[in-house]
């Protein structure tokens, strides 16, 4: 059974990806601030996670094989850029402050100035891969008379058991390390199932918002981990106690959070896996 009933729904599933790339890329053009870049990288992971599924599914290409390194390069510096952004606003935010914070406050602030300008090189530099253009129309209508119903409403089952196979880990490791890759790996179903949903209505608006709810706790306690990292990295003069008791907090503060993402994750697990096997909204139902 092929999609060619919801072709043209598919089609525009695709090329949607493609728009929110380039519009959130001409907004951080002219504003490289944290909710542009954030808006910006989260729209790119998208693209790039579609062109893998199209890779190992069907066997061909989303994105030209030239633009996909520097497309990835691209994604890194966002990331970076995001992350030191989103710990400058939670240091502001701190309701404990000493002179170590607000050092590490100026680092951070210092590395985010940096990667903005590394950000604007690299913008113009994709210029000539023309991000408007990234997925080939033509070449879009034309796969979904080839693709395979079935192999879509497999992916996020796949995508769940790759996630399955650090779950037991990630809820009980205590270097929080099997936790980030479970973050990494759920945000792939995550993106999954919002595409499907998006040309099949396999999903209500009520099972993406707890896809959705469910990465965002598990973002959260990745922000205080690299807060954490960033902290011990630094070692001002004459800041020892400041720096110690700054660690000791941010360190509760990670516990709790991790604690929260691990409780919410096993509570939600046995639902996700309904969520990864439902492959037609009646069936969703069922399950329910």
């Amino acid at each position: 059974m092929t999609l060619d009933d919801n072709g043209e729904a598919f089609f525009q599933a695709v090329m949607l990806r493609q728009t929110y790339f380039r519009d959130n890329l001409i907004k951080v053009r002219s504003c490289p601030e944290r909710e542009a870049t954030h808006s910006l990288s989260t729209s790119l992971k998208r693209l790039l996670v579609l062109d893998d599924f199209f890779r190992k599914c069907f066997r061909t290409h989303l994105v030209d094989d030239k633009a996909v390194p520097p497309l990835k390069k691209f994604r890194k510096t966002l990331s970076y850029l995001r992350d030191s952004q989103e710990l400058s606003s939670k240091l502001r935010n701190l309701e404990t402050q000493n002179d170590f914070c607000r050092a590490l406050l100026k680092s951070i602030s210092k590395e985010s100035r940096r990667q903005q300008k590394k950000l604007r090189r690299e913008i113009k530099q994709l210029k000539k891969y023309k991000p408007g253009k990234l997925v080939c129309e033509k070449k879009m209508r034309a796969l979904y008379s080839e693709v395979n119903i079935s192999d879509l409403n497999r992916l996020p089952l796949l995508l769940f058991n790759h996630a399955n196979e650090i779950y037991q880990e990630a809820i009980t490791d205590k270097d929080d390390k099997a936790l980030h890759k479970l973050r990494v790996r759920y945000k792939g179903l995550r993106y999954c199932c919002e595409f499907i949903s998006d040309f099949s209505k396999t999903y209500p608006q009520e099972t993406l918002k707890k896809l959705k709810l469910i990465q965002t706790e598990l973002g959260q306690a990745h922000d205080w981990l690299v807060m954490l990292d960033k902290a011990r990295d630094l070692k001002p003069a004459k800041m020892a106690e400041a720096r110690k008791e700054f660690i000791k907090n941010i360190k509760t503060k990670l516990s709790i959070n991790n604690k929260k993402a691990r409780a919410l994750v096993q509570a939600k697990w046995a639902e996700l896996e309904k969520i990864a096997r439902a492959s037609t909204a009646d069936r969703y139902e069922s399950l329910k």
